[in-house]
């Protein structure tokens, strides 16, 4: 998706599970390599979660000399349903000195959020999806933020088994 790799370094967000289930931890790392003296002491993830949806459809049109045809219209939407922002890493000087950094991080997500759903027919498309940012803003201006994005899809919690076994016509074996 987007590596924002600048003059100062980069950044790159890996899970440990490529597509987590929801209620269970999400861990995974963010490599930094700093090449020179950077603004920074806080890296952040941002996560957000967003529908999109896309159709098109054509519907008759008469034209000037009354012959009829048919116009295509498109029609989309997309609408951020969740976002939050966690800070991973924090150190206490104003300034990252030059080096490579390796932070690993674990958090949990609400479990009412909507699994990761992609459709796709014809002329039509609806997906709910979450995209996952590792951010190094600048303390200071004049300096682009360092970043990476990732698509992340999520999996419906598993349901929880609560069944007792029963057991009929038992015999000991001697």
């Amino acid at each position: 998706m987007g590596n924002n790799a600048s003059q100062y370094g980069g950044i790159y967000v890996t899970l440990n599970e490529p597509c987590p289930s929801m209620g269970q931890p999400i861990t995974g790392t963010v490599s930094l390599s700093i090449t020179q003296p950077y603004p920074a002491n806080t890296v952040y993830l941002k996560i957000k979660g967003f529908e999109r949806t896309e159709w098109e459809q054509y519907r008759d049109v008469q034209g000037e000399n009354g012959q009829t045809y048919q116009e295509r219209e498109f029609f989309w939407d997309k609408r951020n349903f969740f976002a939050i922002q966690i800070p991973v890493w924090s150190v206490a000087t104003p300034e990252l000195q030059p080096g490579q950094y390796q932070i690993p991080f674990s958090f949990y997500l609400p479990t009412n959020l909507p699994a990761s759903f992609e459709y796709q027919n014809f002329n039509t498309r609806a997906i709910v999806g979450y995209k996952l940012k590792a951010i190094l803003p600048p303390m200071r201006s004049g300096y682009s933020k360092i970043k990476h994005s990732m698509f992340m899809n999520l999996r419906p919690q598993p349901p929880t088994m609560t069944q007792r076994a029963i057991v009929e016509n038992s015999q000991s074996v001697t």
